[in-house]
């Protein structure tokens, strides 16, 4: 690539080539112990988020139609304890992980990394264990932060607004790198594999748009897609080698622009773990910083959503694109969790938002969505086409005042952690919502000591 341009040398390897080479370098390397606690925190939210997952009736008809696709018994399903071919859990774990939007997410990147790569190494651990190959939770836990370096540093480089469902498309390859260093198969394999995975790839923003139930399923469809591919490159198949620069790759044909000269060049030194945000609202991330700001706000002034009589958010464009949808009086559950309007008047409610937000009960009630439509969302003149922030809220009481506020990050984010107690409160919850209360303390010990476990198997068992 010449310097400084969004095109790739479509007749160079040399970036796929790199990427490929540091999943196999970490296969001996040693993580820094600071990415290793970052990766541990996200396995930690995944096991969690995963097991809530299983209970929306989407979730249940997509078990429904699995069993129907192959007997098998490799690997499970979070929280509901069925047992199915391993490709075939990947898909519906992955869907149950992204299926409440409740998921981490690197916001540069504008990528859900462990979406794909956490359901894809827990099947291939499981079904791996049923055959007597055991990982360590070290190892896990490199191959997690690894995926996550590649689902993170795609999006990341990427100089173009999405097109293609980035969570989806970046997570499918990124998990063939993290098999790399959990299987330690020859390099012939990782090469084929990525190439047989990007044939694979899968998912659009057409689903995004639109809040159809298929969004979370394009997760499913490329986490069954990288453990499909990694399964026929060790049965000997072989793709193309310029996944990211080809004529036809990844940067040219699912990516308008990018540069993945950076990626390159950044990877061992800047680890994307670190940069990931841990959700504290189970809606969608362009939705945190405004709801961030009002919650702020109320809490700061202590008036009550009655109190409110207009509130006007000032956003980075894709923010609008992603979740500035008008509010209905038919709101489905996938529309209202990206419905930025519909989330405001509810978080002023309830003083925030959790699952409960799309019972039926609250996606009906008339006054709530009399407020949501008295909020206003306006762009600002951000440039970047992937920028989540900074987010302005001008809030007007019908006593007249009025109050402002702007936050360059949200709740979450590498800026703004979670605390350990936040952490952990979310990580309860979510099993509660999946009436797994009883299972809290074993799972949150198993997961807490990931770092330290002989057999990782052990906790994907748990779930």
């Amino acid at each position: 690539m010449s310097e400084g341009s969004d095109r790739p040398d479509s007749t160079s390897s040399a970036v796929t080539d790199a990427v490929l080479a540091h999943a196999l370098r970490m296969r001996e390397d040693v993580l820094p112990a600071r990415v290793a606690a970052a990766a541990g925190m996200l396995v930690l939210d995944a096991i969690g988020v995963g097991i809530a997952g299983s209970t929306t009736p989407e979730s249940s008809a997509l078990l429904g139609a699995a069993r129907r696709w192959g007997a098998g018994e490799e690997a499970g399903v979070w929280g509901v304890g069925a047992r199915l071919p391993a490709v075939h859990a990947a898909l519906v774990n992955a869907h149950q992980m992204h299926c409440l939007e409740f998921d981490a997410i690197h916001e540069p990147a504008v990528v859900h990394p462990m979406t794909v790569v956490f359901p894809v190494l827990a099947a291939w651990v499981q079904r791996g264990a049923s055959h007597g190959v055991r990982l360590s939770g070290r190892d896990f836990v490199k191959a997690v932060a690894v995926g996550v370096d590649i689902a993170g540093g795609l999006g990341d480089v990427t100089t173009s607004p999405l097109q293609f469902f980035r969570p989806a498309t970046a997570g499918g390859l990124a998990s063939i790198a993290a098999l790399a260093v959990a299987a330690r198969a020859e390099p012939a394999v990782v090469t084929g594999a990525f190439g047989v995975a990007y044939g694979g790839i899968s998912g659009t923003m057409q689903p995004h748009q639109e809040g159809a139930q298929v969004l979370a399923l394009q997760v499913g469809f490329n986490a069954r897609a990288a453990l499909s591919s990694w399964d026929l490159a060790l049965a000997g198949f072989r793709g193309p080698r310029r996944v990211l620069e080809g004529d036809f790759g990844y940067f040219r044909l699912i990516e308008a622009s990018g540069r993945p000269d950076l990626l390159a060049a950044s990877l061992g030194a800047q680890w994307e773990a670190e940069r990931t945000s841990i959700k504290p609202f189970p809606s969608g991330r362009a939705t945190h910083g405004v709801l961030d700001a009002v919650l702020t706000l109320q809490e700061r002034h202590g008036f009550a959503v009655g109190d409110v009589a207009a509130v006007q958010a000032l956003v980075p464009p894709m923010v609008d694109t992603l979740v500035g949808r008008a509010v209905s009086d038919d709101l489905s559950p996938g529309e209202a969790r990206l419905c930025l309007r519909y989330l405001v008047a509810y978080a002023l409610r309830e003083h925030g938002v959790e699952l409960g937000a799309y019972a039926e009960s609250a996606l009906r009630d008339p006054a709530l969505l009399d407020l949501a439509r008295r909020v206003v969302i306006a762009r600002d003149d951000n440039p970047d086409p992937n920028a989540f922030d900074p987010q302005t809220v001008r809030l007007r009481l019908h006593s007249g005042e009025e109050y402002e506020i702007t936050l360059a990050c949200s709740l979450g984010s590498p800026g703004r952690p979670l605390t350990a107690a936040q952490l952990e409160g979310k990580f309860r919850a979510n099993l509660a919502v999946a009436g797994r209360s009883d299972d809290a303390d074993r799972l949150l010990d198993l997961a807490s000591g990931v770092l330290e476990l002989d057999d990782v198997s052990v906790l994907i068992g748990a779930m």
